[in-house]
């Protein structure tokens, strides 16, 4: 009788289909892991949220910003569970999912995204509050006549600019400042459209009421859609984990993407918060940080070894691209102070969005 003493092949798990885990299943394509792979995510679907605006506004139909996440990672080789998680235990490394199932595994990955805390107060039945964070919710709202957008960063101001587009009378409200974390000249520019395309701002802190929403003003402003864009939130799983948390609840991750406790976890987006980092939250570090994590994931799972010094180090660029569509063929640029307006960045922004989902197409495998 002879006994089969080859070992079991790790399991490697990929929590959440983002930007991120796209570049590892890309990578599992090109040369697949030494492992068995399971991703887990809670919808087939990936909504690009660089298109999202330009779906809401009506340049592009919806199956043009969305990547069959399940599909991909099927052709790449890994078992796919349309499931979402809800614990987590690092210490007997396995985590449970919605549906009661429980996951085993030797490495993990974490590309969840973050949450967006609802407002306070409460709306009449004839006001839709819906969030950004999860997006589903955007793609099958009715354009309204009245919009009320609050949170004045990036993707708060796009919203704007596309209800704006369709016609709706739009509101944007925003803190101290617009844009923050980018360069004020950007946040004069933006300004500037805003206004030009009949955007009303407003500053303040919003809450829900009755006609949709009141300002600490005494304001109020009247809605049939509140969309609610204010900052990410740690989602309420990771506090009742055994992880390392940053002050502001997320994940605590070093430069080579591995939680600060726990290094068989990795992390990347929005759910994770590097250490000795400063970076304004979007989705361009996800998808710079993607091959490092595939590199780094792979390199453990072929070297059974974690250790932070044998892995590849994420160093984001000091200074990001950014384009912001403001409406019709028009888009705004910003290369830390340098901005630039015009109609030939809004098809440079979506020549580079598109491209992004064109990349993940199955047609193109």
């Amino acid at each position: 009788m002879t006994i089969d003493t080859t070992p079991e092949p790790k399991h490697l798990v990929l929590i959440g289909g983002g930007h991120g885990h796209l570049a590892v299943l890309e990578a599992m394509r090109q040369h697949p892991f030494p492992a068995r792979v399971t991703l887990v995510t809670p919808d087939p679907m990936l909504t690009y949220s660089g298109l999202l605006p330009a779906y809401l506004a009506g340049h592009v139909r919806l199956e043009q910003c969305q990547i069959a996440v399940a599909d991909y990672a099927k052709a790449a080789g890994a078992t796919v569970m349309l499931d979402t998680l809800i614990s987590l235990d690092a210490e007997r490394q396995c985590c449970q999912l919605a549906s009661g199932k429980i996951v085993h595994y030797d490495l993990l990955s974490l590309d969840t995204g973050s949450v967006t805390a609802m407002l306070s107060g409460i709306a009449s039945a004839e006001t839709k509050v819906l969030s950004v964070r999860p997006l589903n919710g955007l793609l099958t709202a009715k354009c309204p006549n009245k919009v009320v957008v609050v949170g004045a960063g990036a993707g708060g101001i796009e919203l704007a600019f596309a209800y704006a587009h369709r016609g709706a009378e739009v509101s944007l409200v925003s803190g101290t400042t617009l844009l923050p974390g980018h360069h004020r000249r950007v946040a004069r520019t933006t300004a500037y459209w805003l206004k030009k395309r009949g955007i009303k701002i407003r500053s303040g802190r919003a809450q829900l009421c009755p006609i949709g929403v009141s300002l600490d003003s005494g304001h109020e402003l009247a809605a049939n859609l509140v969309i609610v864009a204010t900052g990410a939130s740690a989602p309420e799983w990771i506090a009742e984990s055994d992880l390392r948390r940053s002050k502001n609840g997320f994940i605590a991750i070093n430069d080579t993407l591995q939680s600060q406790s726990h290094p068989s976890v990795f992390a990347i987006g929005d759910v994770s918060a590097p250490e000795h980092l400063a970076i304004t939250r979007a989705g361009v570090h996800a998808v710079m940080a993607g091959p490092v994590l595939a590199k780094n994931l792979r390199h453990a799972l072929n070297h059974h070894c974690q250790a932070r010094w044998q892995l590849l180090p994420y160093r984001p660029k000091p200074v990001s691209l950014f384009l912001l569509a403001t409406g019709p063929e028009h888009a705004i640029l910003s290369w830390g102070p340098l901005v630039l307006s015009g109609r030939w960045l809004w098809w440079l922004k979506r020549w580079i969005d598109t491209r992004f989902v064109e990349r993940y197409r199955l047609a193109d495998l």
